[in-house]
């Protein structure tokens, strides 16, 4: 197992939707496949809530839980910067998806089920775009009932934890999403090759306040199949 940590420097479409068309974009004649959430023709301000998302043979899972609680992967094209709270939870914290997009996904965990970014085919990661979503950045940096004002000495961490066909742990690759005075209030593109060759990707959080909001925005997933 290797780990590596990175600092910071509607419906019907996507229950259907399977694409396995590959980017033009690679360096070495290596067909690289970028998940953009484009593929699901989101309008404006619209989060699909409670509908695991495949496009590209990549499955981003959802689950809704006894309570009528919704968890895992959202397709999202919200970008409200400004409202606080869990009631604007489907938003990133910037004025777009990633290199001025539309769409992109939030996840939040699942309590006592796990959601993936998984596949029938073994796949190489290669690197994603993350970014603050608002709900947190807003939480960390005003505080709330629940998270405390962060200060310098706070941090918040996602950790990607890539799995194979056996369900062996294969890496894991941590992205700061605060750190100190860092904040990732931008799209930011990581390498997340050291999680190796994998079937599925799990991500969890850790930070220095357990109320803090553990959501994470993602966009442009490349990996190779």
């Amino acid at each position: 197992m290797t780990k590596k940590i990175l600092s910071l420097a509607a419906i019907a479409a996507i229950c259907a939707l399977s694409m396995t068309s590959c980017d033009d974009n690679d360096d070495d004649d290596d067909a690289i496949t970028t998940v953009t959430f484009e593929e699901f023709g989101l309008s404006g301000d619209t989060a699909v809530v409670g509908v695991s998302a495949t496009a590209k043979n990549i499955t981003f899972d959802n689950v809704k839980d006894e309570w009528g609680y919704y968890y895992g992967f959202t397709v999202s094209t919200k970008t409200d910067m400004k409202t606080a709270g869990y009631l604007n939870q489907y938003s990133v914290y910037a004025t777009s998806g990633a290199n001025n997009s539309s769409a992109f996904a939030i996840y939040y965990p699942a309590y006592g089920d796990s959601c993936y970014i998984k596949s029938k085919t073994a796949f190489e990661p290669k690197s994603v775009d993350v970014c603050l979503t608002t709900y947190t950045y807003l939480s960390a940096k005003e505080g709330d009932g629940y998270c405390q004002k962060y200060d310098n000495e706070d941090w918040f961490t996602a950790v990607f934890t890539g799995f194979d066909e056996s369900g062996e742990e294969t890496g894991t690759v941590d992205v700061k999403l605060i750190d100190g005075s860092q904040w990732m209030d931008t799209w930011a593109n990581v390498n997340i090759e050291e999680l190796g060759k994998v079937n599925k990707i799990l991500i969890s959080f850790k930070s220095s306040d357990g109320g803090t909001p553990t959501y994470i925005a993602l966009d442009n997933l490349k990996v190779k199949f």
